[in-house]
């Protein structure tokens, strides 16, 4: 590695302010550096870090587009060498330039986790700066944490920097602590930034179905208002289109510029002459980049961002209202160079009711490649990864399924012999199984190409993958040859000159397809009901799936889906190839399984008993089970129940006023005693009601219902309970009377006359809590309710005594009862 001086072009950017104490703590190895916009840190702080290492400067970008822009500055701040590829290199997907002369490296961040996973020692490596750190992509949290570990414990020569222009650093440091031991301090230093004044102004939200319009309107307003270039910022790629269109006729060169933008566009927007331009752009401009000549921002107030139901495996492209943080981001394009204004489509109410920010994407993107590069590490739940923000074990389990059904990792959590193999790729866990596939299937030309094809963002023009490879299968060629050189690599690509020219067949396809996407593959939805929906499918992973009747593959039976989105279980399909069935059990063998299925049928009350051939929730073939196994029904039985209620048992009146009891002392003493309500029963039924003899719901008539509530006891509950909520109450005379629990509460009804000579009140329960009687008269009618009898007595009895005297004048009514003895009134 070359180590002689290197020279640079001193600048009048506010971090040469600080470029001393910037070498110092990249010298001393840790540093976290917040530097306001336009303070020139991703211009000057690898070139300082080239300065003081003898070894090379890895610049990591979250962007491609920002890491050739990146590059290219850095190089021509490099005295005598304004190539790319000499001092300052540039590795990306497909992409790289370095030589035995490069001192600075920029890369984006996923070849950075590559090269930390081939080799965490990173030979050759002096120092690492993680640039707009702030981003939080996934690579960016895992590099950093990989770093981190690899410095503690085999690097502790390797200096880490972070730094990003809107970045708290207590954590950051915190967790660069971790890898210094008893060494130095981690470096904090704060750069202010150089920006001008930028007026923003706010309008109204326009509805979706006018917005381009309303986004081309004051674009054109902002150009007769600035005499500067106007940079645009719209959600996508399909927006860029449909805005530059509306925009034709300004006078000004309109330019769409996005993540997959031409090298001549990028050097078009680049450029410092050249006529006045208006640049329709995503979230590509909103960091990193700083375009030249700008003076006006307008910001549609839309973002698009990639989410992912972890219960689908399955992810969606979402369009929303920007955050805040982004939000001032591009507000601040405006005042990189000069005093701007900004024009907002949305109102001063709606920006205070912004999210503040996008969520780091290991909290909420695609899993799978999270946990395959967990996986990689040798850490499958991130049990000592020194991560930002653990993903959490729900999120890392949905990974690993899906890792599991490509069998890619064990049920340890490692990777197999197939994962390995993929993961020498250095692609998403689903590409390089697609690879793999093709080789297998002795197509590797056609995988590439597939490969290439979905990782392009350009949205298709048919939801038909096979007739897209027709169409645009030419244009993947350098993409295709690039991974198929992957392939080469690894000593997999035998015989891929001869398959190049091969044709492509949907047959193919979808057996391809089927290898990578087991869980997308999607069987037709029958058309049913007066009002039938063509289109509809049943995907593997459980999820609905739709397709537009104009749809050529909307009559299929069965499709590997590649590429969909919707929300909640709906999902828009936008990239499948046909495949029909026995294809598909060839292709999708491994996935492919023979179940006994044994369920509840609520509509018949009854259970159906089947042998099911199922690929996921798709049933391909069924047939009558005759003899099910026992645990099975008892599963079904149990469902029913959970589904129909408890009334499909066989209660009687001991069962009734069982469940009474217990839940009156569960009230009582909740913590001593088991809950019998239905939820707690229905939630619990495997502990108390033995369903193993039944094998029809015909056969839950059988039950002991009562017997089954008693399992809930144990021994000493069971022995408490006769004391605590006993069944009947003695009174005087030597006889008894039940005590009913169903109201919620002990009563004992008894005539009034029995009770003569009882001057104390029964109490029941671990509180002693008073029986409410209900006194009747000589006739079995209520005469009084009391829970306290001797109060009653010496009080209201007298009225009572009154009235029922003279309906009654054969029995007796003693004017002390509490004295008299009361066994000759019975």
């Amino acid at each position: 590695m070359a180590s002689a001086p290197l020279h640079r072009t001193l600048t009048d950017l506010p971090i040469e302010g600080a470029a001393d104490s910037i070498s110092t703590a990249i010298e001393a190895g840790l540093l976290v550096l917040t530097a306001e916009p336009g303070a020139g840190k991703t211009s000057i702080v690898p070139l300082l870090a080239a300065a003081t290492m003898t070894e090379r400067v890895l610049l990591l970008q979250p962007r491609r587009l920002a890491a050739r822009a990146a590059a290219q500055r850095l190089t021509d701040l490099v005295e005598g060498d304004h190539r790319v590829g000499g001092v300052v290199g540039l590795t990306m997907r497909g992409e790289h330039l370095v030589s035995a002369t490069t001192r600075i490296e920029v890369m984006t961040e996923a070849i950075l986790t590559n090269r930390l996973q081939r080799d965490p020692e990173l030979p050759g490596v002096g120092a690492v700066i993680f640039d707009e750190f702030h981003e939080r992509n996934l690579h960016s949290d895992l590099s950093l944490a990989m770093a981190i570990e690899a410095r503690a414990t085999i690097r502790d020569d390797l200096a880490i920097v972070v730094m990003s222009a809107t970045l708290d650093p207590e954590p950051v440091a915190a967790l660069l602590a971790l890898s210094s031991g008893s060494g130095p301090d981690v470096a904090v230093i704060e750069v202010a930034g150089r920006t001008y004044p930028v007026e923003t102004e706010h309008g109204v939200r326009p509805p979706r179905s006018s917005w381009a319009d309303a986004v081309a309107t004051m674009t054109r307003r902002a150009l007769g208002e600035v005499g500067g270039d106007v940079l645009v910022f719209v959600p996508g790629r399909r927006e860029i289109d449909e805005v530059v269109r509306r925009l034709s006729g300004t006078g000004s060169d309109v330019v769409g510029l996005h993540g997959g933008s031409t090298g001549e566009i990028r050097r078009q927007v680049m450029s410092e002459r050249g006529p006045r331009r208006v640049v329709v752009a995503t979230a590509v401009a909103e960091t990193s980049l700083t375009l030249p000549r700008i003076e006006a921002v307008v910001d549609g107030g839309l973002a698009r961002r990639a989410q992912f139901d972890p219960t689908s495996g399955m992810g969606r492209l979402a369009t929303g209202f920007v955050t805040r943080f982004a939000a001032d981001q591009r507000r601040g394009r405006a005042g990189r160079l000069q005093a701007g204004r900004c024009y907002r489509l949305w109102s001063v109410d709606e920006h205070r009711h912004l999210d503040d920010a996008t969520p780091p994407e290991i909290l909420d993107g695609d899993p799978m490649p999270l946990a395959f590069e967990l996986a990689r590490w040798g850490d499958p739940e991130a049990l000592s990864l020194p991560l930002l923000d653990h993903p959490g074990q729900h999120r890392l389990a949905a990974g690993q399924h899906l890792l599991a059904g490509l069998g890619l990792v064990a049920d340890d959590g490692s990777l197999t012999n197939r994962g390995r193999a993929a993961s020498r790729l250095g692609l998403h866990p689903r590409s390089g199984v697609l690879l793999l596939a093709a080789v297998e299937l002795g197509q590797p030309w056609l995988g590439a190409t597939v490969a290439a094809m979905l990782d392009d963002d350009k949205r298709p023009s048919t939801s038909d993958l096979a007739a897209e490879l027709d169409q645009r299968g030419g244009q993947m060629k350098g993409q295709a040859s690039r991974l198929l050189r992957r392939l080469d690599q690894q000593g997999h690509n035998d015989g891929a000159a001869q398959d190049r020219r091969s044709r492509v067949d949907s047959g193919g396809l979808g057996a391809l397809l089927a290898r990578a996407w087991p869980d997308r593959v999607a069987i037709k939805r029958p058309d049913r009901g007066a009002n039938p929906r063509p289109g509809q499918f049943l995907i593997a992973n459980g999820r609905e799936g739709y397709l537009p009747p104009s749809s050529p593959l909307a009559g299929a039976e069965f499709l590997v889906v590649a590429e969909a989105d919707g929300e909640a279980r709906s999902a828009t399909i936008r990239r499948a190839v046909a495949i029909d069935r026995a294809t598909l059990l060839k292709a999708a063998d491994d996935s492919v399984e023979w179940i006994d299925e044994v369920v509840w049928d609520e509509r018949r009350g009854s259970i159906t008993a089947e042998r099911q051939q199922r690929l996921g929730a798709i049933v391909l073939h069924r047939q009558p089970l005759a003899s099910p196994r026992p645990e099975l029904i008892v599963n079904a039985l149990s469902d029913g129940l959970r589904r129909q209620g408890l009334d499909m048992l066989p209660w009687n009146n001991k069962a009734f006023d069982l469940r009474a009891r217990l839940a009156w002392l569960e009230d009582q003493a909740p913590d001593q005693w088991p809950g019998v309500d239905d939820d707690s029963l229905l939630a619990n039924l495997d502990l108390w009601l033995d369903l193993s003899r039944c094998r029809q719901p015909a056969d839950l008539a059988r039950l002991d219902v009562g017997a089954g509530l008693l399992r809930l006891l144990d021994w000493r509950q069971r022995a408490a309970l006769d004391e605590l909520a006993p069944t009947r109450l003695p009174i005087p005379g030597g006889r008894d009377r039940p005590v009913d629990y169903r109201s919620g509460r002990p009563v004992l009804s008894v005539r009034l006359q029995y009770l003569i000579g009882l001057d104390h009140h029964p109490t029941v329960g671990p509180g002693r809590v008073p029986v409410t009687i209900e006194l009747l008269s000589p006739a079995g009618r209520p005469a009084q309710v009391t829970t306290d009898l001797p109060g009653f007595w010496r009080g209201s009895y007298a009225a009572v005594r009154s009235e029922l005297r003279g309906r009654y004048p054969k029995h007796r009514w003693p004017e002390r009862p509490w004295e008299s003895d009361g066994a000759d009134s019975h």
